[in-house]
């Protein structure tokens, strides 16, 4: 049985154009017409997905980056840390969270929990410390993660170090560390305006690091 056909009516202008992409001696007006409403079909649906795509990258702005071999984290301001310490709660909100240092801070504050010597400290340590309170030459006591006790005082560093010796101290005393941090709006940054998270777990290496 054939399948019912209706007629319609075109200008001639129309039917030129659907004469220039007819294949002589093969195609009819209907299969014109049907090969134009392929293409066009096919051209709305790929426009469809590419849209799509476009969305899910502009909404995607969350980088989950290798903990040891990340960008330039120059230009960056970390916004929370993640890290397995019982007195977390006691000495930090992740709202206080405001530059590299503090972090640096905090994950030495830890070491100094595990240790009562300073020497034994500065074994583990991946940064400059001093014993006592020191604020020149780029060193920094802070009261809110210092101890009064066991005072010491901490060289700054810039952020890519920071992180890869936070790191570091994290695989030695075998604690999990996650910064989530923001590219600052810099044409200098490697992401502007991006934002970006650093994850390393006990879970996901068999070996704490060793360290003598």
């Amino acid at each position: 049985m054939s399948k019912e056909s209706r007629v319609i009516r075109i200008s001639e202008s129309i039917f030129t154009r659907l004469q220039s992409h007819a294949e002589p001696l093969v195609d009819t007006p209907a299969t014109v017409i049907e090969k134009l409403l392929d293409y066009y079909e096919e051209f709305k649906k790929n426009n469809r997905r590419n849209k799509e795509i476009n969305l899910t990258q502009e909404n995607s702005i969350i980088k989950k980056i290798n903990p040891d071999y990340p960008p330039d984290l120059r230009y960056t301001k970390p916004k929370k840390i993640i890290i397995d310490w019982d007195k977390a709660e006691d000495y930090y909100d992740e709202h206080e969270i405001e530059n590299w240092h503090q972090i640096v801070a905090i994950i030495n504050r830890i070491a100094r929990e595990e240790f009562n010597s300073f020497e034994a400290l500065k074994k583990l340590t991946a940064f400059q410390i001093k014993p006592g309170i020191f604020t020149n030459n780029g060193f920094v006591y802070d009261k809110k993660w210092g101890d009064e006790d066991f005072p010491f005082s901490i060289q700054r560093v810039e952020a890519n170090k920071a992180w890869l010796g936070s790191l570091e101290m994290a695989k030695k005393l075998n604690r999990k560390i996650e910064i989530h941090f923001k590219w600052l709006d810099n044409e200098k940054a490697a992401f502007p305006g991006e934002e970006g998270i650093l994850s390393w777990s006990p879970d996901e290496n068999s070996q704490p690091l060793a360290w003598e």
